[in-house]
């Protein structure tokens, strides 16, 4: 299957967030819109402004891009830079915290604020009811 890489490069790199036609134009969509009805939006917007994506052949070409962290190599004024915490992921659309998290599954270690759920049922016996069970209609 061939892509268009230049044109979702461009789509990739398109200022969505201050572009005020766009934004008027989401808010007659909805208040309460996911991240896939905001892709939506953004290739139809962009279709009409630019030049046209193909959604369903954005998105294969999308989760075709994947960034390996373990082959990421960063130098030591990235590493002053973050503080050697976790690698720079260059040219990745995501944030330092994910690229923190990333590292920290890949390492093995526990991520903070995520609670451990255990994977078993409650040991302990049921209870018994003490409610008083509902009269019936005709019990008055």
């Amino acid at each position: 299957m061939e892509y268009d890489v230049k044109s979702y490069k461009a789509f990739e790199a398109y200022d969505f967030d201050n572009d005020e036609t766009f934004q008027a134009g989401l808010l007659t969509i909805s208040n309460n819109y996911d991240a896939s009805q905001l892709l939506k939006a953004k290739v139809f917007y962009y279709s009409k402004i630019a030049t046209p994506i193909d959604l369903s052949k954005y998105k294969i070409w999308k989760s075709s891009q994947t960034v390996d962290i373990s082959t990421e190599t960063t130098s030591s004024s990235e590493q002053i830079q973050n503080n050697g915490r976790y690698p720079q992921l260059s040219g990745a659309p995501y944030s330092a915290s994910f690229a923190e998290v990333v590292g920290m599954i890949m390492r093995g270690e526990e991520i903070p604020g995520v609670c451990k759920i255990p994977d078993e049922l409650n040991k302990e016996p049921p209870s018994r009811s003490a409610a008083k069970a509902p009269s019936k209609p005709w019990e008055g």
